[in-house]
């Protein structure tokens, strides 16, 4: 069957599992056996997934296949592909990559926030030291503002609020180190999915 025919991979299995970036690919815990570690991939290029813990893969039929427990024509028929019919209608390519743009930045801004947030702590440590009440409260007021804004970055309800404010947020973390920002763990696929839901006409940042 004509792979332009199929659904988005990552949109499917995104309905089952928390996916997240990893490199060119995406990870996940697999839905087919019990793991901590996560050994579940996906490859958007390819349209295929693969579990190195149980050695299970395929295409997206196949996964409908293997998750419903039900078979290949039945699975056609949830992916809505069966008798030429269109498939089942999921976000526009270039809405899904303007809010995957989008929460990569949020994500980008977390992360020196977080950094600053560092920096700070180590800063009222040493004013722990120094008779300067003034200082100190200045920088753990400093630091209960970035702590705030640290958290809220995370919450893709106020991701709009966040893409307007985008220019006074990279004055603030302008002094944040750019390298090295480690990979965000938490960071999941339902977030941008979120965003492309609630956010249809966001810009390109």
């Amino acid at each position: 069957m004509d792979s332009t025919l199929r659904p988005l991979i990552l949109a499917v299995i995104g309905e089952y599992v928390s996916l997240r970036k990893s490199g060119k690919q995406y990870v996940a815990l697999c839905p087919f056996h019990s793991e901590k570690t996560p050994s579940f991939y996906v490859n958007e290029e390819k349209g295929l997934f693969y579990c190195h813990g149980c050695h299970v893969g395929g295409d997206v039929i196949k996964f409908i296949e293997l998750i419903e427990g039900i078979g290949f024509k039945e699975a056609l028929k949830r992916l809505g592909i069966d008798n030429n019919r269109p498939p089942r209608l999921y976000k526009s390519e270039s809405i899904r990559r303007a809010s995957a743009k989008l929460a990569n930045w949020l994500n980008d801004q977390h992360l020196k926030v977080g950094v600053l947030l560092r920096e700070l702590s180590a800063q009222i440590a040493i004013a722990q030291e120094i008779p300067d009440p003034e200082l100190k409260e200045s920088l753990v007021r400093e630091w209960e503002i970035l702590s705030d804004l640290h958290a809220d970055l995370q919450r893709p309800e106020f991701a709009e609020e966040f893409l307007e404010a985008k220019t006074s947020i990279e004055a603030i973390t302008v002094l944040a180190p750019v390298e090295p920002l480690p990979e965000f763990p938490e960071w999941t696929q339902e977030y941008e999915e979120y965003l492309a839901a609630h956010l249809p006409e966001v810009p390109v940042c």
